[in-house]
């Protein structure tokens, strides 16, 4: 006898079966609505799949030169090569930078990393979502956005491992020495003598190697300082691909803040090596300020982008003159060549007069 609630299902039915069920008031087999949920989960699984796979396939490991001052150099098979902006940097490539150099370099788009000068380093892994560097010698910065779930970042020394999912952090490398400090986020570091772990918070650092204690500690007041470096790293490369900051190109109106267009201007006009080795833009601009180049209320902000109000402010110019150049297509163009040739007119006079100084007197002719 068959019940009216009874369920007939084929041996063979797929996994996603059809169900037969009697209508108790009419007695005649109606389809069953799991038939078409299991068809709709099955093309969503199929379909999320899909969106997986071409995910996958469109992923890119990318290492990209965001910035560059000073002298670096890449070591890529054994061969010396000049660094430029915008240059991708592969596997297995090391870093170099000179005692005057510094170097930016955003990496997957998902991190930012400053190479202080007289420091090198080697790119072990660059995956979609794996990055690992060795931290050779020296000192570098970097700015890790919140990792996806499978995602790592590591840096890696002789004496210690640090892994991060995102924060904001410093890692230095000298005579057996490793030290991590972080301003955002949590690291992970691993002790490779001991096999020992710690746990380094925001305000926190850790020394490991030759003559420490591999002990968490607070940062130091110049740890402190330093780490507002990550503040200026960049995590994704420019779209647009105009080279803003100390490139060779030239600034952008708009885009190209203050601090970047006061050391692309010291740049220009020959005189980097009066700035420190690991110069930022406010150093660049108490440069300018001593050449007298500053705005006629006196005062410059790093961070707010360059205009062409902002550079007629640097200029002597007459009212008409500076309408003109507002009102004109290329009045951004005209007005940096301007102040240019004002800087350079600036240093130039004030190199003439140190070395006048320098001069010893000379004694009358009796």
């Amino acid at each position: 006898m068959i019940q009216s609630n009874s369920v007939f299902q084929s041996p063979t039915a797929p996994f996603w079966h059809l169900n037969k069920t009697l209508n108790p008031a009419r007695e005649i087999p109606i389809i069953s609505v799991n038939r078409r949920l299991s068809m709709k989960m099955q093309k969503a699984g199929f379909f999320l799949l899909f969106l997986c796979f071409t995910t996958l396939a469109s992923a890119k490991a990318e290492v990209v030169v965001s910035g560059i001052e000073g002298s670096a150099s890449i070591i890529r098979n054994g061969q010396t090569i000049a660094v430029e902006k915008g240059m991708k940097i592969q596997r297995n490539d090391t870093v170099k930078t000179e005692s005057n150099g510094r170097l930016d370099i955003v990496l997957n788009n998902a991190a930012g990393l400053r190479v202080q000068p007289s420091s090198e380093i080697r790119l072990k892994q660059i995956k979609p979502k794996k990055i690992d560097i060795e931290l050779v010698v020296g000192n570098i910065f970097a700015n890790v956005k919140k990792l996806l779930k499978g995602s790592s970042f590591e840096v890696e020394t002789g004496t210690a491992v640090m892994g991060v999912r995102g924060t904001k952090l410093s890692a230095s490398h000298k005579n057996g020495k490793t030290t991590f400090a972080a301003s955002e986020g949590q690291l992970k570091v691993k002790d490779k003598a001991t096999g020992n772990t710690y746990d380094v918070s925001a305000g926190n650092a850790i020394d490991i190697g030759e003559g420490t204690t591999s002990e968490v500690r607070g940062t130091t007041t110049e740890e402190s300082n330093d780490l507002n470096q990550t503040n200026e790293l960049a995590t994704e490369s420019s779209s647009s691909g105009s080279e803003n900051s100390t490139g060779n190109g030239k600034p952008v109106e708009g885009e190209t803040t203050q601090g970047e267009f006061a050391l692309w201007l010291v740049k220009q006009i020959g005189a980097l090596d009066k700035l420190p080795p690991a110069a930022l833009g406010q150093d660049a601009i108490n440069f300018l300020f001593n050449l007298g180049i500053a705005p006629k209320d006196g005062k410059w902000d790093a961070n707010a982008p360059i205009t062409k109000e902002f550079l007629i402010s640097l200029l002597d110019l007459s009212d008409e003159e500076a309408n003109q150049l507002l009102s004109s297509p290329d009045g951004f163009s005209e007005l940096l060549d301007k102040v240019v040739f004002v800087a350079e007119t600036a240093f130039a006079n004030s190199e003439a007069g140190a070395s006048e100084a320098m001069i010893p007197p000379q004694n009358p002719t009796p």
